[in-house]
Order: structure tokens, then C-alpha cells, then sequence
């Protein structure tokens, strides 16, 4: 299972796009994508990671979301390679997926950052010293 919060807005067909909206805690199974409450979410990924730790994983500009969520699970599966048996979760924010929208990427991501630090990290409970 993947573990993801986005901040991109969801269009009429329910595809997250290059724009900002609410934050959103999501799991996908597969392609299935389920939508949980913050409470839930983290519950989940604390259930995921056990005693192991949670590494949150931050893309960066020039990708959409389905992009951002293939990097996630490239990630987790290249640390679980190394022997990292923590949860790996992603934070999604509205990139724009070209090249060109570097600057409006910047900007979107300075405008998302404290829900990045306010709904993200503080939805999961500390059950161990933060390291960095």
C-alpha cells in the first residue's frame, strides 16, 4: 500500500491536477485510490510502519501526480533495497509537470510548505525522537 497527501485540487473526473486545493490523505492499493480523514491516514501508516520508522518523501517541480506517485514508490523500493524496513509516504504538491513552470512551481511550493509541516508531519503522533 502507498501512503500520500496531496495538496492539488481534484477536477470534476477526480483527477488531481496542477492546482492548489485541500489537503488530501490518500492511500492507493494498486491503481485504487482510497481517501481517508488525517486520523485515519496516520493510524494507518503508523500500523504500516510498526516499530519502524516513517520517511516522508518530498518530490520536487515538473510532475503531475501520477508522476509524483511513481517517484514515491521508486523511492520506497530503492530504500527498502538497502534494507529500510520503515514506511516510506509521499507529500504531493501542485507542480505544474513542465519544464517552463519552474517559477510558478516555486511558488506553489513556498504557498503549500506549512501544510507540508502542519498537516503532514503533525498528522502522524511522534512514537519516536524525530531525527535528521
Amino acid at each position: 500500500m502507498d501512503f500520500i497527501a496531496t495538496t492539488r485540487a481534484e477536477d470534476a473526473n477526480g483527477d488531481l491536477g496542477p492546482n492548489q486545493g485541500v489537503t488530501r490523505f490518500l492511500t492507493y492499493q494498486d491503481a485504487a485510490r482510497k481517501r481517508l480523514s488525517d486520523t485515519d491516514w496516520a493510524s494507518a501508516v503508523l500500523r504500516a510502519a510498526g516499530s519502524n520508522p516513517v520517511v516522508i518523501h518530498v518530490h520536487g517541480y515538473n510532475l503531475t501526480h501520477q508522476e509524483a506517485l511513481v517517484r514515491l514508490r521508486d523511492f520506497a523500493a530503492g530504500l527498502r533495497a538497502a534494507g529500510f524496513a520503515g514506511t516510506t509516504v509521499g507529500f504531493d504538491w501542485p507542480a505544474n509537470g513542465a519544464t517552463l513552470a519552474y517559477r510558478k512551481d516555486r511558488a506553489d511550493a513556498q504557498a503549500i510548505a506549512p501544510e507540508l509541516v502542519l498537516r503532514v508531519i503533525g498528522a502522524i503522533p511522534a512514537k519516536a525522537q524525530i531525527k535528521r
